[in-house]
């Protein structure tokens, strides 16, 4: 007897069509290999049809393309992404600086505070308490050119033989923060020192108020180009070393140097109006006093002209009301559990953001309008010292590892991009609204750049790959001849691989050549020049522009 499979006892059935109908009769048709068909079956009625609205689509998670990654950066606002793709444009394919490409900073939309302050001037023997020791005189070397450098002496880069524009200055002392400001008809640079290497030794969560002073060097220049730096101004006073120094946004004119913002050793915060006349100037009584009962302050940055930022040492953001004579805090929030090392204002994109990264090892952004509101990144094995913002790509920059700069976009601040790497932990970070690329210095002796479009605004693709970096100078020392050497590079160089391989390729560098305060030029005429402080007191002020 012939056997029969269970599937030819079966009545085979056909999928519908895309009209929803079997047959023309509605009916389901038998199969023609069957010997005897069954009686069709009268379709179902179908029912009404439900139409659904189309879901939106969500924001890819991958950002792959350009355009995923346009979007991540700049939201989707017309107008934020018009911006975006005029600056990819013009920096996406430069590895080096041009100085061609400048643009003007964002004018502040409020003035700098007003009001009175007590000063007092003092001789030059008066002043000596203030000031690091003059009879300090490095021995220094660039290219076969051997010179010594007194306190608060001044050689040109052109004198030294160097055929890179800029000169080289003599703190005396620990340089732990420089920025640049103008006045509308010179450039003037603010460095913080430290006066006294014991002040310096005494632990930072312990405030104590000593004599200290923040130097103001004048620069005078003409087609791109800077002159010779003098002292200008020595602003003298009795509260301790200068942690960090910033310039107020548009603060500079009408018979006034600016007025800056400082984070003191005592604990508090100070605005003082900056005026040329004298060169020793004791601050008796500051324009504005900014403190919180039992907290130190440890960092500070204007978000405006009005209002100032400041970190603690329990680590709590606040920001000031500085355009009110009392200058009341208008905003105090537990952000980290440990000591803020640094904040940052994300101006002139989102002035009421706040950039801190603290001891704790993680970094934020607040929204100083609601504090409660804060967005982190990954937190890093070790803490960052550093952050800074980036208005180009609307980017938090902050550490990957102790030995990598990273750029976080506001809007998704789980990633990173690495931008620049060194040989050691990086110190310190500058960025600039005339132009996309980033500074870092470490404690490896070098400064280098990287261009932070050429970086983000690129497919995920070209993120992952190879990229180029530009080491400007290097700082090293010989214990044997008691010599400091510069190596000035200007060439892009290939980054490869990171991780647990960039941490391995970490060295232990001479505690004198961190590069411990780096700050490009505010102004777009010298938008190509930046500064860069070390630990032994040398201060290298050079444009890394090509033009």
């Amino acid at each position: 007897m012939e056997r029969r499979t269970r599937a030819s006892n079966k009545q085979k059935r056909f999928p519908a069509d895309e009209d929803g109908a079997d047959g023309d009769d509605g009916t389901y048709a038998a199969s023609s290999g069957d010997e005897t068909a069954t009686p069709a079956r009268k379709k179902a009625r179908p029912r009404a049809e439900t139409v659904r609205a189309k879901a939106r689509p969500s924001a890819p998670s991958k950002m792959e393309s350009v355009q995923d990654r346009m979007l991540m950066y700049f939201g989707n606002r017309t107008s934020e992404l018009v911006r975006g793709i005029d600056v990819r444009d013009v920096w996406v394919n430069d590895h080096v600086l041009r100085a061609d490409k400048m643009t003007a900073p964002a004018p502040p939309p409020d003035s700098a505070p007003e009001g009175s302050q007590q000063t007092s001037m003092l001789t030059e023997e008066q002043a000596q308490r203030y000031m690091p020791p003059t009879d300090q005189e490095l021995a220094c070397e660039l290219g076969e050119t051997e010179f010594r450098l007194a306190a608060y002496g001044v050689r040109t880069l052109a004198s030294l033989g160097s055929a890179r524009d800029g000169a080289l200055l003599h703190c005396g002392g620990y340089v732990t923060s420089a920025e640049w400001t103008t006045d509308g008809e010179a450039q003037y640079l603010a460095v913080a020192v430290v006066s006294q290497a014991s002040e310096f030794s005494a632990p930072s969560l312990l405030p104590m108020a000593s004599p200290g002073v923040v130097q103001i060097w004048r620069f005078e220049g003409a087609a791109g180009r800077l002159g010779e730096p003098t002292l200008d101004v020595c602003l003298l006073h009795d509260w301790g070393t200068p942690w960090t120094v910033r310039w107020c946004p548009g603060g500079g004119g009408g018979g006034r140097v600016g007025v800056l913002a400082g984070a003191f050793q005592d604990g508090r915060a100070r605005v003082v109006e900056v005026r040329r006349g004298a060169k020793y100037v004791h601050v008796d009584q500051p324009l504005r006093t900014l403190e919180l009962p039992g907290v130190a302050i440890t960092s500070v940055a204007w978000c405006s002209a009005g209002a100032v930022a400041v970190g603690c040492a329990n680590g709590m953001v606040a920001t000031f009301n500085v355009a009110a004579p009392d200058a009341a805090p208008t905003a105090c929030e537990p952000v980290h559990f440990s000591y803020v090392f640094a904040v940052a204002a994300a101006r002139p994109n989102f002035a009421h953001f706040v950039c801190s990264t603290a001891a704790d090892g993680n970094t934020a952004i607040v929204d100083t309008r609601d504090t409660r509101c804060a967005v982190f990144t990954p937190r890093t094995k070790s803490y960052a010292q550093v952050c800074a913002w980036s208005p180009h790509v609307q980017s938090l920059i902050a550490l990957e590892d102790p030995v990598t700069t990273k750029a976080s976009a506001l809007r998704k601040a789980s990633t990173g991009v690495s931008v620049t790497r060194h040989q050691a932990t990086v110190m310190s970070l500058a960025t600039t609204e005339c132009h996309p690329f980033l500074l870092s210095g470490a404690a490896d002796g070098k400064v280098k750049m990287g261009n932070l479009v050429s970086r983000c605004l690129v497919s995920k693709r070209q993120v992952y790959k190879d990229w180029f970096q530009v080491q400007l100078f290097a700082l090293s020392y010989s214990e044997k001849s008691g010599t400091y050497r510069f190596t000035e590079s200007y060439a892009a160089e290939a980054v490869t691989g990171g991780g647990d391989a960039a941490l391995r390729d970490q060295l232990v560098f001479p505690e004198t050549v961190c590069v411990s305060a780096v700050a490009w030029c505010t102004d777009p005429a010298y938008g190509g020049w930046y500064a860069a402080g070390m630990a032994n007191g040398l201060l290298r002020v050079e444009d890394a522009a090509s033009r």
